[in-house]
Formats: structure tokens, C-alpha cells, sequence
């Protein structure tokens, strides 16, 4: 079950951590995306699908970013996380509870429709920090369009998705589709994502938890020293939260980025785990960090360890990519890289440009 922790126990060094949890094997890239792209919010197939009364959104990329893009040129492709070159950090999680609103009540709608697969890069395109992102989000009317996500199973799965964003200055908010309108959620104390269940939610978990831990007032008079165990999305919020709870502040950069990688490993599922025994259980893909002081955006292959990271310029001329994970019949190709990838990039072409 996929988790994200926002670090920013000393404001001076925000580390935003995201694992992906999923069933099977996935194609995914990183990419450098550069700014002044027209993008559009839905593929061409789903343009070419629409009425004369609808309208797919677009855009012009204001700011360049790179992502962990999954998928590949042929099924399609959606970015999972990324960071752009102001520090907003956009993570896009499996959402249990997200619902669209039903396309047949909005045939004659005009308001311009935006695929959640594309939803996190075009908050990347779009957005300096998180403030500028909700107030655009607050006011908007742009209609949220399910897809099917891009992982070559056979059997076509909805996407379902929550966004979570984060910033340099250690901002953070959630926002949940709930039959096709965008709930959010915004403080800077909103530290830990998971998939489930719906946000409200996991925030009571949360107080319950920090009032085990003694962390609120009142206090309880006999606190807990405990981290949940087990590998559900609850379990892995309470365990992420208890390790933001129970850790001091970093004294460095590096120091923090340590911090946060240990802290998302406690809440890594290992590969091959299967608790019941079924084709649907999930394990960590990846993991990635990001850097919103300085740009630097990590990514860690659990097959093979070695994290690989590029830094994002805002002065990005070309489109490029890197591939890291090739999934063919259900195996997998791990291209074995580490450390800086700038060297490894190929020019392409922006999957959702012109």
C-alpha cells in the first residue's frame, strides 16, 4: 500500500517520500519535461472521442519538472510523482474511495476535462507552490476524468487517484475526488498519505494516535511507546506517523534525506510478500525522494537498491527520458544505474504535448 511522508521536522530541509505499492510489475521512466509545452488534458483517442460540446483542458507549461512516468508509448503513459524546478512536489496515490461523476450527466458539459493520469504533471506544469496550486484548484472548473491506469494487466483498472502536494516552504494538502468534485485538505501538519480510507478519516486515526503517543492536550497519563505493525494502509500511516511523532529534527541536508528514507522503509512491503496468498497481493515497486530545497529528485528501484537521482533546471530546452523499468510477459528488465542520470537521458517526444 503505497505512503508518503512529508519530513519537514526542521523547516529548513523539507524531504517529501512516496513508496509504490502495486500488484504486479510496472513499466516506468523517469522524465525531464522542460516549460513552454501546449499539453492537453486527455489523449488523443479520448480527444478524438468528444462531442462538439466538450472540450479537453489545456495548457502551457510554465514551469519544467521531472517525474516517475509509468507505462510505456503503446498502452499509454500517466506520471506517478515528480517535482518541479520551484520545489512543488506532486504525489499521485490510489485513492479506495475517489468516485467520478457520471459522464452521462455531463454530455452538454463544457467544462474542460483533465484525465487523472495527467492530473499530477499538468499540477507540475502549472503551479509554483501549493498556495498557487488551491487557489487555482478552489476556483477552477475543470471536470476530473477517471482512466484506466497504465500498467499492461490484462484486465483494465480504473484510476483512482488522490493527489498529495507539498513545497520548500513546508506546505502540504490532500485533494480527494468525490463524485467528480475535488475535496481539500490543507495544513502544513498533513504529513502522511496513504490509500485509504478517505482523509477525514485517516486525520481521526491520527489523533487517536498522537494522544496514545502523548503528543496532544491533554495528555493521556500513561502514553504508548509503539509503532503499529502489518502492511495496510492504516497500519503504515500509523507507523509513518509515529516516526514523524518519536524523531528530532535533522541537523543537515543530508541528514534529513537519511531520515526520510529510513522512515519510508518502515513502511516498505517486501518484494514477494503475499499475505493471502492471491494474484492481488501488492509490494514496493519504488520509492522516490525529493529535494525541494535544492531540486534533487531520487528514485530507488527496490529490485536493485541503488538509488539513481536527477536535478531540475529551469532551463530544460528538450523533453527526455530515461528508462528503468521494462516489464515484458510479466518479467522484468532492471537497467542497472546509479547516482546522477543526467548522462543517460534520451531526447522524446512529451507524451502529453502537441
Amino acid at each position: 500500500m503505497c505512503t508518503r511522508i512529508l519530513n519537514s521536522l526542521n523547516p529548513n530541509f523539507p524531504i517529501t517520500a512516496r513508496n509504490m505499492d502495486w500488484s504486479r510489475p510496472i513499466n516506468v521512466y523517469l522524465y525531464q519535461f522542460p516549460k513552454g509545452e501546449t499539453k492537453f488534458g486527455l489523449s488523443k483517442q479520448e480527444r478524438d472521442e468528444l462531442t462538439n460540446e466538450q472540450a479537453s483542458l489545456e495548457w502551457n507549461s510554465t514551469y519544467s519538472s521531472v517525474a516517475s512516468v509509468m507505462g510505456d508509448d503503446h498502452i499509454g503513459l500517466g506520471s506517478a510523482d515528480g517535482m518541479n524546478s520551484e520545489g512543488l512536489v506532486v504525489n499521485a496515490l490510489f485513492d479506495s474511495d475517489s468516485s467520478f461523476a457520471d459522464e452521462a450527466l455531463h454530455q452538454q458539459d463544457a467544462s474542460p476535462r483533465l484525465s487523472v493520469l495527467r492530473w499530477a504533471q499538468f499540477t507540475l506544469d502549472s503551479f509554483a507552490n501549493v498556495n498557487c496550486a488551491l487557489e487555482y484548484y478552489r476556483h477552477s472548473n475543470i471536470l476530473l476524468i477517471s482512466g484506466v491506469v497504465p500498467d499492461g494487466a490484462e484486465t483494465a483498472r480504473e484510476a483512482k487517484l488522490h493527489l498529495s502536494l507539498s513545497d520548500s516552504a513546508g506546505n502540504s494538502a490532500i485533494l480527494e475526488i468525490r463524485e467528480g468534485k475535488l475535496i481539500i485538505h490543507s495544513d502544513s501538519t498533513y504529513r502522511v498519505v496513504t490509500n485509504q480510507p478517505d482523509y477525514d478519516t485517516q486525520l481521526k486515526l491520527d489523533y487517536y494516535w498522537q494522544y496514545m503517543w502523548g503528543k496532544t492536550e491533554p495528555k493521556i497519563k500513561t502514553p504508548v511507546n509503539l509503532a503499529p505493525g502489518g502492511v495496510t494502509s492504516t497500519q503504515n500511516f500509523e507507523r509513518a506517523s509515529y516516526y514523524l511523532a518519536m524523531t528530532d529534527s535533522a541537523a543537515s541536508e543530508d541528514e534529513a534525506l537519511a531520515q526520510t528514507r529510513t522512515m519510508l522503509g518502515t513502511c516498505t512491503t517486501p518484494v514477494g510478500f503475499n499475505s493471502h496468498h492471491s494474484e492481488h497481493g501488492t509490494s514496493t515497486r519504488w520509492s522516490n525522494l525529493a529535494n525541494s530545497i535544492n531540486q534533487t529528485y531520487y528514485f530507488i528501484n527496490q529490485l536493485t537498491l541503488t538509488p539513481v537521482w536527477l536535478t531540475i533546471h529551469k532551463n530544460i530546452k528538450d523533453c527526455k527520458r530515461v528508462e528503468l523499468v521494462q516489464v515484458i510477459d510479466n518479467k522484468v528488465k532492471n537497467w542497472r544505474l546509479a547516482g546522477d542520470l543526467e548522462g543517460e537521458l534520451v531526447n522524446c517526444h512529451d507524451p502529453l504535448a502537441y
